[in-house]
């Protein structure tokens, strides 16, 4: 009898482990894809014959552009999301960021005081392309 009843949850335990479906563990977790900003600062030298500034201007090199992830932080200047500074051909790209909406400021690179800001939305794994145009006076 005590054979049998082995016998038998021997059986039984062989059946029910051949049934039981396999358990797939799935990550779900999307992969951000990411983008980029391609900053370029410029003085517009003469508005007066060049309105639109599309052919006299210089390049701004050493140009300090901040960028947040809101109005408020870029307001009380924290958390700064990141800084960089232009190069010699007046560019500076903030890369790896996920797609939403940036906020920045510039300072003109001889005049910390002078300072222009706006906005700019990015869609994920899109360049986005800033051309930052002060005046001289």
């Amino acid at each position: 009898m005590y054979l049998k009843t082995l016998f038998t949850l021997l059986i039984c335990s062989l059946f029910l482990s051949s049934c039981k479906d396999d358990i797939i563990v799935s990550d779900d977790t999307p992969t951000p894809v990411v983008g980029s900003a391609i900053f370029t600062v410029v003085n517009c030298t003469d508005t007066a014959a060049d309105p639109t500034c599309s052919t006299t201007f210089d390049v701004l090199a050493a140009s300090q552009i901040f960028l947040y992830t809101s109005a408020n932080n870029r307001e009380f200047n924290e958390p700064i999301y990141g800084q960089q500074l232009t190069g010699g051909a007046g560019t500076a790209e903030f890369s790896n960021l996920e797609g939403g909406d940036y906020f920045y400021s510039v300072q003109y690179p001889t005049d910390a005081t002078v300072v222009l800001e706006d906005a700019f939305s990015i869609a994920n794994g899109s360049r986005a392309l800033i051309r930052v145009e002060f005046e001289e006076e």
